[in-house]
C-alpha cells in the first residue's frame, strides 16, 4: 500500500511537470525571445501581463487575443478603425497610451512585393537596421520568435513559435500604419506565414497592441518544468534508497544468531520459490522502482503492479 502511493505521488509530480510552464509553449532556444522579452507585471498581482522588448524598446501586451468591445463575438477579429479605437482608448494596470504596432512604407508608396525579401511587402520583409525599425510585427516574429517565412497563403501553414505569448492566432494582425496612398487601406501582417502586406480597412483582423517604453514591475519567472521533473526524480531516487535499506534490515535480522537459534526451523524453511504471489509482486516492484529511479521518464518508473 505504501509503494502504491509513493508511486501515486510520483505520477502526480510528473504530471504537474508535463503541464507547467514558464510563461507559454514558446520554442526554447529559438530566436532571441528568452532573453529580449522580459515579463511586466501591470496589475502588481505577480502574474505577467506584458513583454518588455529590450530590442525595440516597446512593450507587448502578452495576450494577442483579448476582447474587444464591438467585435460582436468574444475573441474575434476587427475591422481597422475599431482595433485603431480600441487601443487608443486601451487602459491596462493604470497603463494607457497603447496603440498598434507599426511600420514602414519603404521604396515606391504602397506594396513593394518581394518573396524573397528585402522590400516593406511580402515575406522576409526588412525587419531593423541598427536603430531603424521598418516593422515591430516583422521583428518580432523573425528575429526574435525566430520564425521562417512560408508561401503558404493557399493551404494550411505550419506550427510557428509564438514565445511567451498567449492567445496568439496564426491569422492576420493590424498594424497601425496606412497605406502610403490610400488612408483607408491599412498593413496587416500574417502570423502564420511572415507575409506582411495591406488591406482596406473594412477587412478584419486580430489586434496585439503595444505600449511605448518600458511599463510595469519586473517579474520573476515561475518555475519550468524542468525544476518539477528533477523534483520527481529526486523523490523516485529515495523511494529506493528507502526500500533497499528495508531489504537490508530484513535479510540481517533474518541471518542474526539470535533469529537461528530462536527460531531454526523457520529460518531453515524460507525457500524463495515458496514465497506467496504478493510478497514477489510487492519484491519485485520495489526492484523495478530502485532501478528506474534515474531514468529520465517518470511514467516508466511506476510499478506495474498498478496497470
Amino acid at each position: 500500500m505504501k509503494l502504491r502511493w509513493t508511486a501515486v505521488v510520483i505520477v502526480a509530480i510528473c504530471a504537474a511537470a508535463v503541464a507547467t510552464d514558464a510563461w507559454a509553449a514558446g520554442t526554447p532556444g529559438q530566436g532571441t525571445w528568452e532573453t529580449s522579452l522580459q515579463p511586466r507585471d501591470l496589475d502588481n498581482n505577480g502574474s505577467a501581463d506584458a513583454f518588455y522588448d529590450t530590442a525595440l524598446g516597446i512593450t507587448w501586451l502578452r495576450d494577442a487575443n483579448v476582447d474587444i468591445p464591438g467585435a460582436g463575438r468574444p475573441r474575434a477579429k476587427v475591422r481597422a478603425d475599431v482595433a485603431l479605437a480600441w487601443a487608443d482608448q486601451l487602459v491596462v494596470g493604470g497603463y494607457d497610451d497603447w496603440r498598434l504596432p507599426m511600420m514602414v512604407d519603404t521604396g515606391s508608396p504602397g506594396c513593394s512585393f518581394s518573396e524573397i525579401g528585402g522590400t516593406d511587402c511580402g515575406w522576409n520583409v526588412q525587419t531593423k537596421e541598427g536603430d531603424k525599425v521598418y516593422s515591430e510585427w516583422a521583428y518580432l516574429w523573425y528575429a526574435e520568435l525566430g520564425n521562417k517565412a512560408h508561401p503558404c497563403v493557399e493551404g494550411p501553414c505550419p506550427a510557428q513559435n509564438t514565445g511567451p505569448f498567449v492567445n496568439m492566432q496564426m491569422n492576420e494582425y493590424w498594424f497601425g500604419t496606412f497605406h502610403g496612398v490610400d488612408p483607408d487601406i491599412y498593413w496587416v501582417f500574417w502570423t502564420g506565414s511572415g507575409y506582411q502586406v495591406y488591406c482596406v480597412k473594412s477587412c478584419v483582423a486580430y489586434v496585439l497592441p503595444v505600449h511605448p517604453g518600458d511599463i510595469g514591475v519586473p517579474v520573476v519567472p515561475e518555475p519550468s518544468s524542468y525544476a518539477l521533473l528533477l523534483t520527481g526524480m529526486a523523490a523516485l531516487a529515495w523511494v529506493g534508497r528507502r526500500r533497499s535499506r528495508s531489504r537490508r534490515a530484513t535479510t540481517q535480522d533474518r541471518n542474526s544468531p539470535d533469529r537461528a537459534t530462536a527460531r531454526p526451523a523457520e529460518r531453515l524453511s524460507i525457500d524463495p520459490s515458496h514465497r506467496s504471489p504478493h510478497r514477489q509482486a510487492s519484491v519485485s516492484a520495489g526492484l523495478r522502482l530502485s532501478r528506474n529511479a534515474a531514468m529520465p521518464s517518470c511514467w516508466s518508473a511506476v510499478p506495474s503492479s498498478l496497470d
